[in-house]
């Protein structure tokens, strides 16, 4: 499924690049655009965002894990990830001329994804896509896309390994439940780069990209 076109790229923040642990530079905090008919933003999470990712993890119908466990993934791994967001409308306001609002604008997380690296680093490493999750509402507008497709972005330019890879449990059966999610995933990851390796497709196999 191809990138929706009224993706564009509204702004990017000027904040500096943040140092991962392999010492690599990765490119600018926040990223804006417009998806559809919504704004949306992209940033690396924070320990702060782990209940907002919990909710989205439970929603979606993901991989099972515990609020313990999600907390140490997102903590430990905060460089290598990525959460996709929005805001609530902003009422027109009643004044002339409209004065903006000092208060900080409350986000909604749409979805997220985490990476972890091995213990190589830069030319040798390889990132592990440890999962992806959207709101199930936001899947039919392109969300899910974009999102992995900025975090692979990111990765490349912040050259964070030689090589990213997603495990697949492959067997996709009749295309319903987990395995349309799953068949929907690889979609994503094809359109993003991804090819199948090191197995058949039915009893599990990876989708590898290349970064350089």
């Amino acid at each position: 499924m191809p990138l929706p076109a009224q993706l564009r790229i509204l702004s990017r923040s000027n904040t500096p690049h943040t140092s991962c642990s392999n010492s690599c530079n990765m490119p600018p905090q926040r990223t804006s655009l417009i998806v559809g008919d919504i704004h949306v933003f992209v940033r690396p999470l924070t320990p702060r965002d782990t209940e907002d990712c919990y909710r989205v993890l439970e929603a979606s119908h993901g991989i099972s894990i515990s609020f313990e466990e999600l907390s140490t993934l997102v903590r430990d791994n905060s460089p290598t990830s990525l959460g996709i967001f929005t805001t609530p409308p902003v009422p027109p306001s009643t004044r002339r001329p409209p004065t903006p609002s000092l208060a900080p604008h409350p986000e909604i997380l749409l979805g997220f994804i985490i990476g972890e690296t091995d213990e190589g680093s830069g030319e040798g490493a390889t990132l592990k896509i440890s999962g992806m999750w959207v709101l199930p509402e936001e899947v039919e507008k392109g969300v899910g896309q974009v999102l992995l497709k900025g975090w692979v972005d990111r990765m490349k330019d912040g050259r964070v390994a030689k090589r990213i890879v997603k495990s697949m449990k492959g067997g996709l059966g009749d295309g319903k439940g987990e395995g349309k999610e799953e068949e929907m995933v690889m979609g994503w990851l094809r359109d993003s780069g991804f090819a199948v390796r090191d197995g058949d497709g039915q009893e599990g196999f990876r989708m590898v990209l290349d970064c350089f």
